[in-house]
């Protein structure tokens, strides 16, 4: 019975998250040697071209099966889940062009080597694990550098130490953003970021932290924040351009959201019973509580979030440089507003940049 009620539990209380508003799907921007600008939305880059080399605009289309396309070093970049019967294993590809690709190297799904996103970055290839950890000795971690040796397998280099002892619990998909020798890892939901360089043969691996009063137990997963970070993106320098709600948003938007809706977030309830009952009906009735559950809470979010925006309609902008270590506010760039207007405004914020390195909102 105890077993059954945990799990009715979980299950409305992960319903309940996913009522929160998460991020847009941001354009993935990488900036080319020659001044171009690959923009990947799904399984389509297009590519803009300064006006000194017209010749490099053009549209790529992608093959269906590729993950996590990247570009790095003047290269294409993509990886390949296959199931094979002793398991499944991560295939890294490689294109010149984006449409012809081939075989690089490929990574092994298994007890210690957990499945996960690859990118290119210098001679190596830095790993983020979705719910395992990477394992090395008696340290874990869920980002790692792999290489590759003198056959088609990659192994774990070293891990990447993300910093504080509460580190990224559950399910951990961070926005991975190009760099001009690495990465930019941002958990949106906190507003934790790490950037990851390749400098020779050295790694250099540099926390930030939006806001000094989110613990970094909030990694965990556990704590009832509001949405952290709104949008981000690489500049033509390199620097990352950062849009976030306030601090006071973060920390205190969902305790505001259930005082003015105290239904919010409340657990649901189904006899438990019927958990344990196998037969047809019963697993259908528990599938209509969970989906009425999860649209009332949605019902409930967005009744609710226009006058969290009210008490906390901040839209700060920060600037990130690498190079330096530092992260600093900024006044809002030209065209980008410092208030979020609405719900709708919310749910559908993003902007990237232009090749001209001009900012562009809502795309």
């Amino acid at each position: 019975m105890k077993q059954a009620i945990l799990l009715l539990t979980l299950t409305f209380s992960g319903l309940n998250l996913a009522a929160q508003v998460f991020p847009a799907e941001q354009t993935a921007l990488f900036w080319g040697p020659s001044g171009e600008l690959y923009c990947r939305q799904g399984h389509e880059v297009r590519v803009e071209a300064p006006p000194a080399r017209p010749s490099l605009t053009r549209m790529i289309k992608l093959p269906s099966d590729l993950e996590t396309v990247h570009v790095e070093g003047g290269w294409f970049w993509g990886n390949r889940r296959v199931r094979k019967p002793g398991g499944q294993e991560i295939q890294v590809l490689r294109s010149a062009d984006g449409a012809h690709w081939h075989f690089v190297a490929r990574w092994v799904v298994g007890p210690r080597q957990p499945g996960c996103r690859i990118l290119a970055m210098g001679a190596h290839f830095l790993a983020t694990a979705t719910m395992a950890t990477f394992q090395d000795g008696n340290q874990s971690s869920r980002v790692a550098v792999l290489t590759q040796g003198r056959g088609n397998d990659l192994r774990l280099k070293r891990l990447i130490d993300l910093g504080p002892k509460e580190g990224p619990q559950g399910i951990f998909v961070p926005w991975a953003l190009a760099l001009p020798d690495g990465w930019a890892l941002v958990h949106f939901r906190t507003g934790h970021l790490w950037t990851i360089r390749a400098l020779g043969d050295r790694i250099q691996t540099r926390p930030y932290k939006v806001f000094d009063k989110v613990p970094d137990r909030a990694l965990a997963g556990n704590m009832p924040l509001d949405l952290a970070v709104l949008g981000c993106q690489p500049g033509p320098t390199g620097d990352l351009l950062i849009a976030t709600r306030s601090e006071d948003a973060v920390l205190k938007g969902r305790a505001f959201a259930k005082s003015v809706s105290p239904e919010l977030g409340q657990p649901g309830w189904v006899d438990p019973e019927l958990l344990k009952d196998p037969s047809p009906q019963a697993r259908e009735t528990v599938r209509r509580a969970v989906e009425a559950y999860g649209k009332r809470q949605d019902e409930l979010q967005d009744a609710v979030e226009p006058k969290v925006l009210e008490a906390f309609p901040e839209l700060l902008w920060w600037e990130l440089d690498p190079r330096e270590g530092t992260l600093r506010r900024c006044e809002p760039p030209a065209g980008a507003p410092s208030r979020i207007g609405s719900l709708e405004v919310l749910k559908s914020f993003r902007f990237r940049f232009r090749v001209d390195g001009s900012l562009l909102m809502g795309e």
